[in-house]
């Protein structure tokens, strides 16, 4: 387990118990954006012209693609806040690296 000084925040992965850790060493916008991409291409299959085809699936098939849907937004929507931390802190490294070359 990384030093608890370094985990920028824990994304819970209802409802199975799993918690997604995310720590200092970088990644979590990205990640972040892969999820948003992935939550995106999959509200396109379920609305406008997708919808068609998406309402022929048997009921089981249309809630286990809306329990997804719903996850991925939950994830997300706790992922915003890390995201955002991570960048404060990079921005506070950079800016902290630049002060020290000014003072040289």
């Amino acid at each position: 387990m990384k030093n608890k000084n370094d985990i920028l925040g824990t994304v819970k992965l209802d409802p199975s118990g799993i918690d997604l850790v995310v720590t200092n060493q970088g990644g979590a916008s990205d990640y972040c954006e892969m999820r948003a991409a992935q939550l995106s291409a999959l509200t396109t299959i379920v609305c406008g012209d997708g919808y068609e085809t998406f309402k022929r699936y048997n009921e089981e098939i249309q809630s286990d693609v809306l329990f997804l849907i719903n996850g991925l937004a939950q994830e997300i929507q706790q992922l915003i806040p890390i995201v955002c931390l991570e960048e404060e802190k990079r921005t506070v490294a950079k800016f902290n690296r630049d002060k020290g070359v000014q003072h040289e």
